[in-house]
């Protein structure tokens, strides 16, 4: 088996990488990996698994490998090769490739990424039968898929590690050191500053606490933070910075609320554990969240005045009889059973 992740580095999806690769190497699956990420290589390679050689890719030799004819390929970056590859996947985890035209006019994106998506549609768009399916994680991107991409072969097929989170149980909590928890990295989309004017607004009327995992090298919003912070006269944001999922977890534990509002998802892995471990939710009012959570309660994720509002209301208790779930089967098994049907295992 072979798995081409060379465009894999984001917290979210090399998480999700490393718990398909556990599964696979349980089942003896001879695979190759291909990454293109130096500190995922690194982090990668000190997991020693036997049965499953990594190689860090270059550009080039990545492009190379996309022009040759394979079997049994687990594309996990979202788009196709460009020759007919047999046995083969592409795992699709991204809200921006399917339509990467509505966010030409956004300035806070580089011309580098809004180029980098036109391109991947492209290739989705002319080499998407070069696959036999396309696997995504929720119902809105599979319509998706489908509207942009005529005759594309989609199935919905999400995974996740739902061994870590079955210990959990957010409801034995009976004190908490935070009021919300953002889990996410500080790209433009999850919508930051929004949240931290929403969080100004509570502290005006009350004190309240949000911790954030953003990387501490992030000078722009140290600043915004810095600034909250200085206006209310305390701690009111706390970032803790990039940390590994066993402390994400331990937040989740120690936080009355995961607020999510982020404004593109593909899928919203943070929103499947809280539901997982029944930690309450408030999020966006958009499509993603009503594929994961039953019975979400929601805000307008461009109006911090309307976060605010939901995040008093939640403190308030006017959402604790609420039940909300995990609305997302994991479908690891069927995927890693996919291509062991062709392959013989060691």
């Amino acid at each position: 088996m072979i798995i081409e992740a060379t465009q894999t580095y984001s917290p979210g999806n090399v998480e999700l990488l490393v718990f398909l690769l556990d599964k696979i190497e349980k089942q003896g699956i001879k695979t190759r990996l291909y990454l293109g990420h130096e500190s995922v290589f690194i982090k990668l390679s000190n997991y020693n698994y036997k049965h499953v050689a990594i190689e860090k890719s270059s550009l080039i030799y990545t492009v190379i490998r996309f022009m040759k004819s394979r079997e049994n390929v687990f594309f996990f970056c979202s788009y196709p090769p460009m020759i007919k590859n047999k046995n083969s996947l592409v795992y699709y985890h991204s809200s921006f490739f399917a339509n990467p035209f509505k966010f030409l006019k956004d300035k806070k994106l580089s011309n580098k990424i809004k180029f980098t998506r036109i391109v991947v549609y492209y290739l989705i768009k002319l080499f998407h039968k070069n696959v036999d399916y396309f696997y995504c994680q929720t119902d809105e991107i599979e319509k998706e898929l489908k509207l942009r991409f005529r005759n594309i072969r989609v199935k919905k097929m999400p995974f996740y590690n739902d061994a870590e989170l079955s210990p959990l149980n957010h409801t034995s909590v009976e004190t908490f050191t935070f009021d919300f928890f953002y889990p996410a990295t500080p790209d433009v989309h999850k919508n930051f500053l929004k949240l931290f004017e929403a969080v100004q607004i509570v502290g005006q009327q009350r004190k309240v606490i949000l911790c954030v995992t953003i990387n501490q090298k992030s000078i722009q919003y140290a600043n915004e933070i810095k600034k909250v912070n200085e206006f209310l006269k305390y701690g009111a944001i706390v970032n803790v910075g990039r940390v590994e999922k066993k402390k994400v977890l331990e937040l989740f534990m120690h936080s009355k609320a995961l607020i999510f509002p982020s404004l593109e998802e593909s899928l919203g892995l943070p929103l499947i554990e809280a539901a997982f471990i029944s930690c309450p939710i408030i999020g966006s009012n958009l499509p993603f969240i009503y594929d994961v959570v039953e019975n979400p309660v929601v805000f307008d994720p461009f109006d911090s005045g309307d976060i605010a509002d939901k995040m008093i209301r939640f403190l308030d208790g006017e959402y604790s009889t609420l039940k909300q779930k995990n609305k997302i089967n994991n479908k690891v098994d069927e995927i890693v059973n996919y291509f062991s049907n062709y392959i013989i295992t060691s």
